[in-house]
């Protein structure tokens, strides 16, 4: 249970904006479409028509949604770097963002240790919070709250979308080749069973059979993992005091928190979204609260 500290000092805060995000998947994209038009009109089978016709919407509409999410994350990075203009004004901050110079390769922690190297060892006395991207952090204060359970998994939606949009493909397959016998129709059709087939594990292991939490509460996280082989979670705590640290990094489409203690390391993936923000909004509230810490059950978590 994490200690009730009555006088916790604030972690000290490290600031990041993101590198400008380029067209590189654009650019995969069009050489995508070059490839696959000139197959679709040339394929001498149906099935492989319907294939490469299948694949070249999902072309198109990867590019479309890469294009739009570029220009807003480029938005939301300027109007960051308007709302923080004194950002390059810390050495720390600044020996960072040298090292970041791609957006889909943020720093890791390794790297950030590294980077901070000549400006002293980590905070003797306090945690170290490092927000390497467009991230909102409100000022450190006396945030009060009750301890609140949090999922991370806010992938589930885009996970669940893909898993539909992959049946309903290999549904279309089926309904093309029904006067067919099984084996062959499965011969032609095992990429899309083998995507939905990794999928679902996927989906079953990270929802069913071992599902992460996060509880929060002023001064304190919690990762709390569930197992159907046990009756209690297990729970990795990370009070915001002396050898913690909270990296947070993302992504064009990803924001990624890595909570380190000691030994201990736990990493929470998130997919940008509205829920994700809201999430990330309550993280910061109790990382940075300097409220003592309410004694946290863990009866309420059994069952």
């Amino acid at each position: 249970m994490p200690e009730d500290v009555a006088d916790r000092i604030p972690p000290q805060v490290i600031q990041v904006p993101p590198p400008k995000s380029g067209p590189n998947h654009i650019g995969w994209s069009l050489a995508l479409l070059i490839v696959l038009v000139p197959l679709a009109l040339l394929s001498p089978a149906a099935w492989l028509r319907l294939n490469v016709m299948l694949a070249i919407c999902v072309v198109v509409a990867v590019f479309i949604f890469w294009r739009q999410r570029i220009r807003r994350f480029n938005q939301r990075r300027a109007a960051w770097i308007e709302r923080h203009e004194d950002w390059c004004s810390d050495p720390q901050a600044m020996a960072l963002g040298r090292r970041w110079d791609s957006l889909a390769h943020p720093p890791s922690l390794e790297g950030i240790q590294d980077a901070l190297r000549d400006y002293g060892s980590p905070p003797a006395d306090r945690a170290l919070i490092v927000a390497c991207g467009a991230y909102e952090l409100p000022p450190t204060g006396d945030h009060r709250g009750e301890p609140t359970l949090l999922t991370p998994r806010e992938s589930a939606g885009s996970l669940s979308i893909a898993l539909f949009v992959f049946l309903g493909v290999l549904l279309m397959g089926m309904l093309v080749d029904f006067h067919e016998r099984v084996p062959e129709t499965l011969a032609r059709w095992w990429p899309t069973l083998a995507i939905m087939t990794a999928l679902t594990a996927g989906a079953f292991g990270h929802h069913i059979v071992r599902p992460r939490y996060l509880r929060v509460a002023p001064g304190v996280a919690q990762v709390i993992t569930y197992s159907i082989l046990r009756s209690r979670p297990d729970i990795r705590s990370y009070p915001m005091s002396v050898e913690t640290t909270v990296l947070a990094t993302e992504t064009l489409n990803t924001m990624t928190l890595k909570l380190v203690r000691g030994e201990q390391t736990d990493t929470i993936q998130l997919w940008r979204s509205d829920s994700a923000e809201r999430f990330l909004e309550k993280l910061w509230l109790a990382l940075l609260s300097t409220t003592p810490t309410p004694p946290l059950s863990n009866e309420e978590l059994v069952g």
